[in-house]
């Protein structure tokens, strides 16, 4: 069983897509169980040397050193432990990241990947991001649930740019790749007139196969994926550029001022007019 010397959680409220956030510190324990969770896991190690064990995927075992942080995605069974005493840790547990909110971190948070991995983060860089975390723990003030968020993103942001730029993903997830290389595409040319076959196209599979893939992985159908994309800078550039409705609408990928007010009206009960007063006015 567990033994925590401290842990201290978090118990304000939290903004999507995080859903936990605590400190611990570990006498020297392990957790006798397999299980799994349908979020993401993420474990930055802040003293000694914390560890995974997994029952399933191509790792069998994840030693995490100070300074590291490991991941595990949704649904892996594992199993930690803190191998020597006063091992202390902060974990983030996370629903994936879409592309239409959080861009580029999508590419390792986003629901795609399959299976265990760690990265380095440098704790002079993170450092004060973890000291002002801890201080909002204990914090009653105004803006204490986005601040919290804010750190929480940095700190998902750190691991990702490691991740990214040393490829340390493990291989083997092909049709994760994938359908990773079509939201990349999407988020790049949202604003052109592409169809599914394109898509398709740029993985190099049938649009059916690439269909049923990519609704595997996402839950959703590739066209409708790219809609809510548009859809989401669509509200940006209403809320914060001096663009034209015109321009919004061609900019986006849109195909016709006409065809965007239609759509901005079905899906928000406003014209793109209203739209953007009531978003320029205060909170949407």
């Amino acid at each position: 069983m567990q033994q925590l010397v401290t842990r201290t959680v978090y118990n304000g409220p939290l903004f999507r897509p995080f859903r936990l956030c605590q400190f611990d510190r570990y006498l020297k324990s392990r957790a006798m169980e397999f299980h799994s969770h349908d979020c993401y896991q993420l474990v930055l190690v802040l003293k000694e040397t914390f560890g995974f064990e997994f029952m399933e995927g191509n790792i069998e075992k994840m030693d995490i050193k100070r300074g590291e942080a490991g991941v595990v995605p949704p649904g892996i069974l594992h199993i930690w432990n803190a191998s020597r005493s006063n091992c202390e840790t902060l974990t983030i547990m996370s629903d994936a990241l879409s592309p239409q909110n959080y861009g580029d971190l999508s590419r390792v948070f986003g629901g795609t990947t399959r299976h265990p991995f760690k990265a380095s983060i440098n704790l002079a860089q993170a450092a004060p991001i973890i000291a002002e975390l801890k201080t909002e723990f204990l914090r009653l003030r105004p803006g204490r649930a986005a601040l919290v968020h804010s750190y929480l993103v940095a700190l998902i942001a750190l691991v990702v740019r490691d991740v990214i730029e040393k490829h340390t993903l493990q291989p083997g997830d092909h049709e994760g790749q994938l359908v990773q290389q079509a939201l990349n595409y999407m988020e790049e040319n949202y604003g052109k007139q592409i169809a599914l076959s394109d898509i398709a196209t740029q993985v190099s599979l049938s649009m059916s196969r690439f269909s049923e893939i990519f609704h595997s992985h996402t839950g959703m159908a590739p066209m409708q994926y790219l809609h809510n994309i548009r859809l989401a800078r669509a509200k940006l550039f209403l809320s914060y550029s001096n663009l034209t409705i015109s321009e919004i609408a061609l900019q986006t990928g849109f195909k016709s001022l006409q065809y965007f007010s239609r759509v901005i009206r079905k899906k928000e009960g406003l014209s793109p007019f209203k739209m953007r007063q009531k978003l320029s006015s205060g909170p949407y």
